[in-house]
């Protein structure tokens, strides 16, 4: 963390106090994402839950967009040649990706910038995935519109930060018995 500046070291130090709390996926998420908007300004962002044997987003946590989204973004992680896609980080060992470094700097060079983007007024995206023990358990979308300066490797470098602290919270959290653990009720 000695390459943050102060005010990120404080941001990555606060998060991982959140990650050593007992806290459900969804509240986990949201605290992180709270925390993570006063240090890394965004329009918008998704926050996944995945599994970490499929690479499959299993519940999602969003901000400012609308759900009208869902399918396109669904079709566009799952079924459309694209870059940085969220198991394409997951087991290439990058755990962040700034969409105009990814494509050159030709984001058009993207279906996602030039489909899904458009539909929340999106110009910049960065993405990170949460990896321990060679598992991902979350990836994160962070999205600004054209009235903002892109993502910085600053920013990416935040993230990183924090990587294996969320990606171990979240697997405890994924562990963490519901509200409804040993209720057996039909698929």
């Amino acid at each position: 963390m000695t390459s943050l500046s102060v005010a990120r070291r404080e941001a990555a130090r606060d998060i991982m106090a959140i990650c050593r709390h007992d806290l459900d996926s969804r509240t986990l998420r949201a605290r992180i994402a709270a925390r993570l908007r006063r240090a890394i300004p965004q329009d918008a962002f998704c926050f996944g839950a995945i599994d970490p044997w499929t690479l499959l987003v299993t519940d999602e946590l969003s901000e400012n967009i609308p759900p009208s989204c869902t399918a396109p973004a669904t079709r566009n992680e799952y079924l459309i040649p694209d870059v940085d896609k969220f198991s394409v980080l997951a087991r290439s060992g990058r755990t962040t990706a700034i969409l105009s470094q990814s494509t050159g700097g030709n984001p058009t060079e993207s279906h996602r910038f030039r489909t899904v983007l458009p539909l929340i007024d999106a110009r910049h995206e960065m993405r990170a995935v949460f990896v321990v023990d060679g598992r991902c358990w979350g990836g994160l979308a962070m999205f600004r519109n054209g009235r903002h300066p892109d993502f910085t490797h600053e920013d990416a470098d935040l993230i990183r930060a924090v990587s294996v602290p969320v990606a171990a919270a979240l697997r405890r959290a994924a562990c963490r018995p519901g509200e409804t653990a040993g209720v057996t009720t039909d698929p």
